[in-house]
């Protein structure tokens, strides 16, 4: 774990430098720049986890998150710990792009020459877009009302600005889970009256896809959040009503 770009890249290169490197470095005594924990988050915790159990072993993490101590956290993280990481990020998160991994743009058949089958310089093109669609926000059209209302739900579960999100943003690329989508279908009911099926989530995960089966499921059409100010003055409204005109009202429906 690190807590910046520049700790990061010394850690790769620590790592890809091999065990025979890291081992003469720890023989001369030389401290690595940036400590490297191994263990395994998955195992239980054991007595450690006891100790740190309650409101105390909370507090105590709290404590070290609020310091972000990040070498001792992920000590105990590694020894099967669980770390309240959400409190190292405070705000919206800003998705970063990243390299392509290079391979060689070649198909292999049994019985085949290789090489005859090479990928055409469209299909190269065609990933860099796709890569792109990941990590970049379109910008080739004004939001709809359904895709705004998505957009919003998503900048409140993924933690990302809605700037960041165009029509081609895509829920899993971004991070979305199981648990984020199951919370996505909540907030979404709340604030349309919709339900949209789990499967949906997984099928059609870019946002004008998603978009377009919130507006399919909605009847009238309306996938934005009730109008605040219309239902004060309905209740407003009610409220100076007379007991003869509340009557009357309720026999009409």
């Amino acid at each position: 774990m690190a807590g910046s770009l520049e700790e990061l890249r010394q850690a790769l290169a620590q790592q890809s430098a091999g065990p025979a490197e890291t081992g003469d470095a720890l023989a001369d005594g030389a401290t690595p720049a940036v400590p490297v924990h191994r263990g395994n988050a998955e195992h239980d915790a054991g007595p450690l986890g006891t100790v740190l159990s309650g409101a105390r072993g909370e507090a105590f993490l709290a404590g070290l998150v609020a310091d972000g101590d990040l070498d001792h956290l992920a000590e105990l993280w590694v020894r099967g710990i669980d770390v309240p990481w959400d409190g190292l990020h405070r705000g919206t998160r800003r998705p970063a792009p990243l390299p392509l991994t290079a391979f060689e743009r070649d198909r292999h058949w049994v019985g085949r020459a290789a090489g005859t089958l090479a990928i055409p310089e469209t299909a190269a093109a065609t990933d860099t877009e796709a890569f792109t669609d990941r990590t970049e926000p379109p910008r080739d059209r004004t939001l709809s009302e359904a895709e705004r209302t998505i957009a919003a739900a998503w900048s409140e579960l993924l933690m990302i600005d809605t700037g960041q999100l165009g029509a081609r943003s895509n829920f899993l690329f971004l991070g979305g889970n199981s648990l984020l989508a199951t919370r996505l279908i909540n907030l979404l009911a709340q604030r349309t009256g919709v339900e949209l099926p789990v499967k949906v989530v997984f099928d059609a995960p870019g946002l004008a896809e998603m978009a377009a089966e919130l507006e399919r499921r909605t009847p009238s059409g309306h996938t934005a959040a009730p109008d605040t100010e219309q239902i004060l003055r309905s209740i407003a409204l009610i409220e100076r009503m007379s007991d003869e005109e509340l009557d009357a009202l309720d026999i009409a429906n």
